[in-house]
């Protein structure tokens, strides 16, 4: 090893040509550690004779010399083109592995060379580098990794010796370099993927020379771009790159062909085997990947040829597909169920299927095809799809359906607006209520009995702080003497808004109504009132004949929290009729808990099989579980068949019960153990 170096040291003291070439062909056999001396000697000595050394035999260096030539391309420009012109097969591999690892695309050119003249033993590694130089270019990695070569190479202040002839250290020029441009990196990205996008249209031009598909699919890897030659050379049916294409495009296996199947649509020659392709990827469960590029089914041209398909089930992606589907493709198939679905009513069932499972980038889309197809169709037989929005997490998904089921006056617009009236988001408020006020009463009135005790409530309340003549249309409708249906809507209505204090004098005037139905909603109307007189009145409703008024009565009371009647309570808890009788035990509850208790015994043991099944009934209500072993003997022994289902109700609702609370159970431990 000294006498190696000795050796190096004195070669390296001449300034002569034939000494580049000496220490260039020393490489092959030069050890580990003499050889980047080698290297760094014959760069800073900057002759074409000492460049070309280093790229003829670029295959015997070490991984990270080869590393470093790699980012210094501008300082071997000239004896890269030559090589790669006159060497033999195995130092023009060599210049394809510079290309390679340098990610230059000013060089990029080399490699068309090479395979339009180059000896055919290297056009599939020539054919493969371009195919790399495509992915890399499109990466997200490119830019930073574009910078710090540009980096690199500027750091080093390398001059372009090796562009001159033979000499040491020529003086730099302002101009050279592969593409004309300086010894960095030229034009940003932009620039490096026309340039080479050029070169791999050239190679294009001549693959009935090289016949290397690899260039197809690199010229397919920068798509969606605009194909300037390219684009020329496949409308030519006679062309091998069009028929090679041709090929691939009717059997789509490969995942840069599939992805870029629409923007081939558009391609005159490859229009009918792009489609027959499609129709290969759908029963092949790939049609996600072609969504890459689901931005181009916004064109016409390509809906209008989309539509030549054939409706069949595989066009719409499978559940497993959409398990696969990435959140950017998933926002363009909405546009893709647009132009497959040959009718609108498809089209919105379709997009109804899809909202369930579709992530948050994807639901405007969704939405906004939806309403774009539900324009051509009657609202009312669409809205409760647009409807369902409504109920979204998402403010401006909600406030768009809201305002679209508005601007077309659905029939179900006011149950909606009633329950969007408390929306979580301000904006949804402010529209439902600008939009309910004027016609709320009534259509409230109207859908009362179609709304579940939730919707009633949520909706009352909101219709009471934006209208303030609520309570004058309501009194109108309790005082309709003609009909009992309306005052018993409206009594319902006080009740259950709990709006009983406005109403007093009313409603105890309708407690003496002949009518047993309006008397017992009247007395039930009464307990949301919290007056003297309201309690007074309701006590002496504990004695009226008919059983509904007593029972109503009791509920009355208790909801409030009255309890200076227990003597009565202990009478009725004991009397022949099952309503009255199982709401005064339930009261007495919280009165004279074993008193009670001992009542609904006797009641659970009472012959009349309807007073058993009340007080069942009262048992789930209460969730009295310590009565589980009394209720099961009654679920497999009762005589009646109804008390026995209604019992094996009640067990199951305690087995629910029980699961439910021992998973809380365990929840507060964990978290108590994780504090």
């Amino acid at each position: 090893m000294a006498g190696q170096a000795n050796i190096f040291q004195i070669l390296t003291s001449i300034d002569d040509a034939t000494i580049d070439a000496a220490l260039a062909e020393s490489l092959p056999t030069a050890d580990d550690q003499i050889i980047p001396r080698i290297v760094d000697t014959l760069i800073q000595r900057g002759t074409l004779t000492g460049a070309l050394g280093l790229v003829r035999h670029y295959h015997h260096l070490p991984e990270s010399i080869q590393a470093s030539l790699a980012a210094q391309t501008d300082h071997l420009y000239r004896a890269i083109r030559e090589v790669g012109s006159r060497g033999n097969t195995r130092h023009r591999l060599n210049v394809i592995d510079l290309v390679r690892h340098s990610r230059d695309t000013r060089l990029a050119y080399l490699l068309t060379d090479l395979l339009r003249h180059g000896p055919l033993a290297i056009a599939e590694d020539a054919a493969s580098a371009l195919h790399e130089l495509a992915h890399w270019s499109i990466s997200p990695a490119h830019t930073d990794r574009q910078e710090s070569l540009v980096t690199s190479r500027a750091s080093k202040g390398l001059a372009q010796g090796a562009n001159e002839p033979d000499g040491k250290k020529p003086a730099k020029e302002a101009s050279g370099g592969a593409s004309g441009g300086g010894g960095t990196s030229g034009g940003g990205t932009a620039i490096e993927i026309l340039q080479l996008q050029e070169s791999i249209e050239n190679a294009l031009a001549f693959y009935a020379t090289h016949q290397q598909p690899a260039v197809l699919e690199a010229i397919l890897i920068l798509g969606p771009r605009p194909l300037g030659r390219a684009s020329k050379i496949l409308n030519d049916p006679s062309h091998p790159a069009t028929a090679m294409l041709m090929q691939l495009v009717k059997t789509p296996n490969n995942p840069i062909v599939q992805k870029m199947m629409l923007p081939l649509l558009n391609i005159p020659t490859l229009t009918e085997a792009v489609v027959q392709g499609i129709r290969f990827m759908a029963k092949q469960h790939s049609l996600h990947l072609l969504l890459d590029n689901g931005h181009l089914l916004r064109l016409p041209s390509i809906r209008q040829k989309l539509a030549t398909l054939d409706h069949t089930k595989e066009l719409i992606p499978s559940t497993t597909t959409l398990k696969a589907i990435t959140p950017h493709q998933f926002k363009h198939l909405p546009h893709w169920l647009a132009c497959i679905c040959h009718t609108d009513a498809k089209l919105i069932q379709e997009l109804a299927n899809l909202r369930p499972v579709a992530p948050p980038q994807a639901q405007l889309a969704i939405l906004g095809t939806m309403l774009t197809a539900c324009d051509r169709h009657p609202v009312q037989e669409v809205g409760h799809f647009i409807a369902d929005y409504c109920i979204d997490s998402n403010e401006t998904l909600t406030r768009i359906a809201l305002r679209y089921l508005i601007r077309r006056q659905w029939d179900e617009l006011s149950p909606l607006l009633m329950t969007q009236i408390n929306s979580n988001y301000a904006s949804v408020c402010k529209l439902a209520g600008d939009h309910l006020g004027p016609v709320g009463f009534e259509n409230l009135w109207n859908s009362w009995s179609q709304l579940s005790f939730n919707q009633q409530i949520t909706a009352g309340t909101a219709l009471i702080k934006i209208d303030p003549s609520f309570h004058v249309h309501l009194e109108h409708k309790l005082l309709s003497h003609e009909n009992a249906s309306t005052q018993l809507r409206a009594l319902s209505m006080i009740r259950t808004l709990n709006q009983g204090q406005f109403f007093e004098q009313a409603i105890t005037q309708l407690t003496q109504n002949p009518n047993d139905r309006i008397a017992s909603a009247a007395v039930g109307a009464l307990g949301t009132s919290v007056s003297n007189h309201a309690v007074h009145l309701l006590e002496a409703s504990l004695h009226h004949s008919d059983a509904r008024v007593r029972a109503n009565t009791i509920e009355a009371l208790d909801q409030m929290q009255y309890n200076h009647h227990v003597d009565r309570l202990t009478e009725i808890a004991s009397e022949d009729d099952n309503r009255p009788r199982a709401n005064a035990i339930g009261a007495l509850m919280g009165m004279r808990f074993d008193e009670a208790l001992a009542s609904l015994t006797n009641m659970l043991n009472d012959e009349q099989a309807d007073h058993r099944t009340s007080a069942l009934w009262l048992v789930e209500h209460l969730s009295l579980m310590e009565m589980a072993s009394q209720i099961a003997e009654l679920a497999v022994s009762d005589k009646n068949p109804t008390v026995r289902t209604r019992a094996s109700q009640v067990i199951d609702h305690f087995i629910q019960a029980m699961q439910v609370s021992h998973e809380e159970s365990i929840s507060d431990d964990v978290l108590e153990k994780t504090q």
